[in-house]
């Protein structure tokens, strides 16, 4: 069984999908969670809530750190479900400091696995790992 937490993420990148492909939001947040996942756990709905909500809110910043880091991928190339992903984990890499570093990244890869093609995990993983390096290493340091 997967935690409440990992149930959130996989909820937030398909909501973050839908909304990459889709062109935007035209309903509330909450209306959108609710139909994706009529029976998740409030818990989940509500972590959900907050990624996809502090992403949309941050998606400039995260997309341009995520540019700058995606060595030979301009952000257009990058896969929407991969874009996604990535912002996800920089996101909790940079906004959620109570989330250990190496949770946020192995989740993103997970997620990668999961909804990517086969090599999606090795790209996620290498832009995430090279973001977050500072923190990965301080939490290593502690």
């Amino acid at each position: 069984m997967s935690s409440l937490r990992s149930q959130a993420r996989r909820l937030a990148v398909q909501i973050l999908f839908a909304l990459e492909e889709g062109g935007g939001r035209d309903q509330p947040l909450k209306d959108l969670l609710t139909a994706a996942a009529p029976r998740a756990p409030k818990e989940a709905v509500a972590y959900a809530t907050e990624l996809v909500a502090g992403i949309e809110a941050q998606q400039a910043v995260l997309d341009q750190r995520l540019g700058g880091a995606a060595e030979h991928w301009s952000l257009e190339r990058i896969h929407s479900i991969e874009k996604c992903i990535l912002r996800l984990g920089l996101y909790e890499l940079t906004y959620k400091p109570d989330i250990p570093a190496k949770v946020a990244l192995n989740e993103a890869i997970d997620l990668a696995k999961r909804f990517g093609d086969d090599e999606a995990w090795r790209f996620v993983n290498g832009v995430l790992d090279k973001l977050g390096a500072e923190r990965i290493q301080a939490e290593q340091e502690q």
